[in-house]
């Protein structure tokens, strides 16, 4: 009886976790499609290129910096259910990415005008790698604390900051931007101060 319920249980947690995922995903999509339609209308062919070229940087960056420690979560998390076992890991986890994010952001920050020559070479766009280099630090720690929701099988906190924060403030963030008159570097910042608030809503969480 223990076992059917158990199963069960775990069924439902399953169908949870996917139908707020499915949820979040199809939010987050629709708006990173509005913020693709309010900056290419809103800074123009030439500097929304510039935006999605430094984005791309911002993307890989994101991916190494981990150095995998989010899918170590994952797996060992759930494995310990001493509290004192998991903080240890989780503790570690948020030393590695620490490391990992501060050696790449210094990095990509140092690089900006090197990148700048063999590519664009427009000191806006040295500007633009340098702010994307601070938000590579700020969603490296992000995606560590989603990982963590993921393992505790809280994932409405995962959805809530990642899929519906982060897109419709960056969409609001962006457009407050552009009505004040800003150009790159105004959405750049807004970009920033977005990732910024949306880490320290996710820390809290």
């Amino acid at each position: 009886m223990s076992d059917e319920t158990g199963g069960i249980g775990s069924l439902s947690s399953i169908a949870r976790g996917a139908s707020l995922f499915a949820i979040g995903k199809v939010v987050a999509d629709i708006f990173k499609f509005i913020l693709e339609i309010v900056l290419s209308r809103g800074l123009g062919g030439e500097l929304y290129g510039l935006y999605a070229y430094g984005h791309t940087i911002l993307r890989i960056g994101v991916s190494f910096t981990t150095v995998g420690v989010d899918r170590a979560i994952l797996k060992y998390i759930p494995q310990y259910d001493g509290e004192t076992r998991q903080n240890a890991i989780f503790a570690l986890s948020i030393l590695t990415a620490a490391v990992g994010a501060i050696l790449a952001s210094g990095l990509l920050y140092l690089l900006a005008p090197t990148i700048s020559s063999y590519t664009f070479d427009k000191p806006v766009f040295v500007d633009t790698v340098r702010l994307f280099a601070v938000v590579v630090l700020f969603d490296t720690f992000a995606k560590v604390f989603y990982a963590i929701f993921k393992s505790k099988e809280v994932i409405e906190l995962e959805v809530v900051s990642n899929r519906f924060l982060r897109p419709i403030g960056r969409v609001v963030g962006v457009a407050i931007a552009l009505c004040l008159g800003g150009s790159l570097f105004g959405v750049m910042v807004a970009v920033l101060v977005v990732s910024g608030l949306v880490l320290l809503v996710t820390v809290y969480l």
